[in-house]
Protein backbone atom coordinates (compact mmCIF):
# COMPACT_ATOMS: atom_id res chain seq x y z
CA UNK A 1 0.00 0.00 0.00
CA UNK A 2 1.59 3.55 -0.93
CA UNK A 3 1.97 6.25 1.80
CA UNK A 4 -1.42 8.11 0.70
CA UNK A 5 -4.61 7.45 1.60
CA UNK A 6 -7.73 6.90 -0.44
CA UNK A 7 -10.66 9.32 0.41
CA UNK A 8 -13.37 6.77 2.09
CA UNK A 9 -17.15 7.69 2.07
CA UNK A 10 -17.01 6.51 5.69
CA UNK A 11 -13.98 8.65 6.76
CA UNK A 12 -15.25 11.84 6.94
CA UNK A 13 -15.66 13.77 9.66
CA UNK A 14 -18.34 13.19 11.72
CA UNK A 15 -21.61 15.00 11.94
CA UNK A 16 -24.41 16.03 14.79
CA UNK A 17 -28.25 16.07 14.36
CA UNK A 18 -27.56 20.17 15.10
CA UNK A 19 -24.96 20.96 12.91
CA UNK A 20 -23.91 18.53 9.86
CA UNK A 21 -20.51 19.08 8.55
CA UNK A 22 -20.19 18.96 4.73
CA UNK A 23 -19.72 15.93 3.52
CA UNK A 24 -16.72 14.66 2.05
CA UNK A 25 -15.89 13.22 -1.70
CA UNK A 26 -16.71 9.58 -1.94
CA UNK A 27 -13.69 7.92 -0.24
CA UNK A 28 -13.07 10.05 2.36
CA UNK A 29 -15.64 9.67 5.28
CA UNK A 30 -16.07 8.01 8.82
CA UNK A 31 -19.14 6.51 10.15
CA UNK A 32 -19.82 8.95 13.31
CA UNK A 33 -23.32 10.46 12.38
CA UNK A 34 -23.72 12.74 15.06
CA UNK A 35 -20.76 12.90 17.23
CA UNK A 36 -18.16 15.02 18.37
CA UNK A 37 -14.56 15.05 17.12
CA UNK A 38 -12.15 13.22 19.82
CA UNK A 39 -9.53 15.93 19.40
CA UNK A 40 -6.44 13.39 21.58
CA UNK A 41 -6.82 10.32 19.46
CA UNK A 42 -4.09 8.95 21.11
CA UNK A 43 -2.53 10.02 24.35
CA UNK A 44 -0.06 6.63 25.01
CA UNK A 45 0.21 3.22 23.61
CA UNK A 46 0.53 -0.12 25.21
CA UNK A 47 1.37 -3.19 22.86
CA UNK A 48 0.46 -5.90 25.12
CA UNK A 49 -1.05 -9.56 25.04
CA UNK A 50 -4.22 -9.45 24.31
CA UNK A 51 -5.72 -13.06 24.62
CA UNK A 52 -5.09 -16.55 25.20
CA UNK A 53 -5.15 -17.67 22.19
CA UNK A 54 -2.21 -16.14 20.97
CA UNK A 55 -3.84 -13.07 18.76
CA UNK A 56 -1.72 -9.70 18.96
CA UNK A 57 -3.59 -7.04 20.52
CA UNK A 58 -3.35 -3.22 21.60
CA UNK A 59 -4.17 -1.21 25.02
CA UNK A 60 -5.41 2.30 23.58
CA UNK A 61 -5.60 5.24 26.29
CA UNK A 62 -7.46 8.55 25.20
CA UNK A 63 -7.42 11.04 27.83
CA UNK A 64 -10.12 9.64 30.18
CA UNK A 65 -10.67 6.62 28.29
CA UNK A 66 -8.98 3.04 27.93
CA UNK A 67 -9.29 0.33 24.50
CA UNK A 68 -8.39 -3.01 24.29
CA UNK A 69 -9.09 -4.04 20.59
CA UNK A 70 -7.44 -7.38 19.29
CA UNK A 71 -5.12 -7.21 15.88
CA UNK A 72 -6.45 -10.22 13.56
CA UNK A 73 -4.19 -12.37 12.52
CA UNK A 74 -2.95 -10.86 8.66
CA UNK A 75 -3.71 -7.89 9.34
CA UNK A 76 -1.36 -4.57 11.36
CA UNK A 77 -2.96 -2.29 13.59
CA UNK A 78 -1.37 1.69 13.21
CA UNK A 79 -2.46 4.59 16.08
CA UNK A 80 -0.24 6.85 14.84
CA UNK A 81 1.01 8.36 11.26
CA UNK A 82 -1.99 6.19 9.02
CA UNK A 83 -4.56 6.54 12.32
CA UNK A 84 -4.05 10.54 11.70
CA UNK A 85 -4.89 10.90 8.47
CA UNK A 86 -8.22 8.58 8.67
CA UNK A 87 -9.03 10.63 12.26
CA UNK A 88 -9.63 7.15 13.93
CA UNK A 89 -8.20 5.71 17.30
CA UNK A 90 -6.50 2.53 15.33
CA UNK A 91 -6.32 1.25 11.59
CA UNK A 92 -6.25 -2.02 10.74
CA UNK A 93 -4.07 -2.58 7.54
CA UNK A 94 -4.07 -5.74 5.46
CA UNK A 95 -0.97 -7.86 4.57
CA UNK A 96 -2.56 -9.99 1.69
CA UNK A 97 -2.32 -8.58 -1.74
CA UNK A 98 -5.51 -8.70 -2.98
CA UNK A 99 -6.85 -6.92 0.02
CA UNK A 100 -4.55 -4.17 -0.08
CA UNK A 101 -5.15 -3.77 -3.74
CA UNK A 102 -8.67 -2.92 -2.86
CA UNK A 103 -7.56 -0.52 -0.34
CA UNK A 104 -9.20 -3.02 2.60
CA UNK A 105 -8.98 -0.70 5.79
CA UNK A 106 -10.87 -1.83 9.41
CA UNK A 107 -10.84 1.66 11.17
CA UNK A 108 -11.81 2.24 15.31
CA UNK A 109 -12.68 5.00 16.36
CA UNK A 110 -14.11 6.70 19.95
CA UNK A 111 -16.29 9.91 19.87
CA UNK A 112 -17.77 11.68 22.06
CA UNK A 113 -21.84 10.53 23.17
CA UNK A 114 -24.49 12.93 21.91
CA UNK A 115 -26.55 10.55 23.76
CA UNK A 116 -27.55 6.40 24.09
CA UNK A 117 -29.42 6.28 20.61
CA UNK A 118 -27.02 4.96 18.33
CA UNK A 119 -29.70 4.10 15.66
CA UNK A 120 -29.92 7.44 15.03
CA UNK A 121 -26.11 7.81 14.85
CA UNK A 122 -26.63 5.26 11.80
CA UNK A 123 -29.86 7.01 10.74
CA UNK A 124 -27.61 10.14 10.71
CA UNK A 125 -25.10 8.93 8.34
CA UNK A 126 -27.51 7.10 6.07
CA UNK A 127 -29.54 10.54 5.46
CA UNK A 128 -26.22 11.60 4.45
CA UNK A 129 -25.52 8.85 2.18
CA UNK A 130 -28.89 9.32 0.04
CA UNK A 131 -28.21 12.72 -0.21
CA UNK A 132 -24.99 12.74 -1.74
CA UNK A 133 -24.85 9.02 -3.41
CA UNK A 134 -28.33 8.85 -4.61
CA UNK A 135 -27.84 5.14 -5.95
CA UNK A 136 -26.67 4.35 -2.70
CA UNK A 137 -28.29 1.17 -0.89
CA UNK A 138 -28.28 -0.35 2.13
CA UNK A 139 -28.49 -3.96 4.10
CA UNK A 140 -29.22 -5.43 7.28
CA UNK A 141 -25.41 -6.86 8.99
CA UNK A 142 -26.96 -9.94 11.08
CA UNK A 143 -23.50 -11.62 11.90
CA UNK A 144 -22.24 -9.35 14.23
CA UNK A 145 -20.86 -10.12 17.52
CA UNK A 146 -20.68 -8.42 19.75
CA UNK A 147 -20.15 -7.33 24.00
CA UNK A 148 -21.91 -3.97 23.26
CA UNK A 149 -25.36 -2.92 22.06
CA UNK A 150 -24.60 -2.14 18.58
CA UNK A 151 -26.66 -0.74 15.23
CA UNK A 152 -25.09 -2.00 11.92
CA UNK A 153 -25.34 -1.34 7.98
CA UNK A 154 -23.80 -2.36 4.84
CA UNK A 155 -23.81 0.93 2.95
CA UNK A 156 -23.09 0.19 -0.77
CA UNK A 157 -23.10 1.80 -4.48
CA UNK A 158 -22.04 -1.34 -6.00
CA UNK A 159 -19.12 -1.10 -8.58
CA UNK A 160 -17.94 1.52 -6.46
CA UNK A 161 -17.41 0.95 -2.63
CA UNK A 162 -18.98 -1.30 -0.10
CA UNK A 163 -18.83 0.52 4.00
CA UNK A 164 -19.52 -2.15 6.57
CA UNK A 165 -20.32 0.48 9.40
CA UNK A 166 -21.24 -0.43 13.29
CA UNK A 167 -21.89 1.82 16.13
CA UNK A 168 -21.15 0.30 19.93
CA UNK A 169 -22.53 1.28 22.98
CA UNK A 170 -19.80 1.08 25.78
CA UNK A 171 -22.88 1.80 28.36
CA UNK A 172 -24.67 4.62 30.40
CA UNK A 173 -21.70 5.42 32.36
CA UNK A 174 -19.47 6.28 29.84
CA UNK A 175 -19.86 9.42 27.58
CA UNK A 176 -18.13 7.75 24.72
CA UNK A 177 -19.34 5.53 21.36
CA UNK A 178 -17.35 3.79 19.05
CA UNK A 179 -17.59 3.46 16.06
CA UNK A 180 -16.06 0.62 13.71
CA UNK A 181 -16.05 0.46 9.49
CA UNK A 182 -14.71 -1.88 7.24
CA UNK A 183 -14.05 -0.24 3.67
CA UNK A 184 -13.77 -2.11 0.10
CA UNK A 185 -13.65 -0.26 -3.13
CA UNK A 186 -15.88 -1.79 -5.87
CA UNK A 187 -16.70 -4.91 -4.49
CA UNK A 188 -18.18 -6.34 -1.28
CA UNK A 189 -15.85 -7.81 1.45
CA UNK A 190 -14.62 -11.61 1.22
CA UNK A 191 -15.24 -14.05 4.18
CA UNK A 192 -11.89 -13.39 5.53
CA UNK A 193 -12.01 -9.91 5.50
CA UNK A 194 -15.65 -9.93 7.40
CA UNK A 195 -13.91 -12.55 9.74
CA UNK A 196 -11.40 -9.73 10.50
CA UNK A 197 -13.59 -6.96 11.05
CA UNK A 198 -15.95 -9.39 13.68
CA UNK A 199 -12.66 -10.37 15.36
CA UNK A 200 -12.42 -6.61 15.80
CA UNK A 201 -15.33 -5.87 16.89
CA UNK A 202 -15.91 -8.89 18.77
CA UNK A 203 -12.52 -8.23 20.91
CA UNK A 204 -13.21 -4.25 21.49
CA UNK A 205 -12.77 -3.32 25.46
CA UNK A 206 -13.87 -0.33 26.68
CA UNK A 207 -12.81 1.18 29.61
CA UNK A 208 -12.72 4.58 32.16
CA UNK A 209 -8.99 5.98 32.45
CA UNK A 210 -8.31 8.02 35.92
CA UNK A 211 -6.20 11.13 35.44
CA UNK A 212 -2.72 10.91 36.27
Amino acid sequence: MSGSVREWPNTRMQRTRSSPSALRSPLMRCPLGRLKLLLVLVAILLVAPLAADGDGGMMIYGGDWGLLVSEPAGWHGDTEEVAKKYRVSVVFLPEAAESRKADVTIRVRVGKKTDDNIAGDLTADMDGYRKEYPKVEFSELSDIDSRYPFMAKLFFVRGEFYEYVAYLNPGKEYPHILSVALSKAKEAATPSELAAYQKVIQSLIFTRRKAA
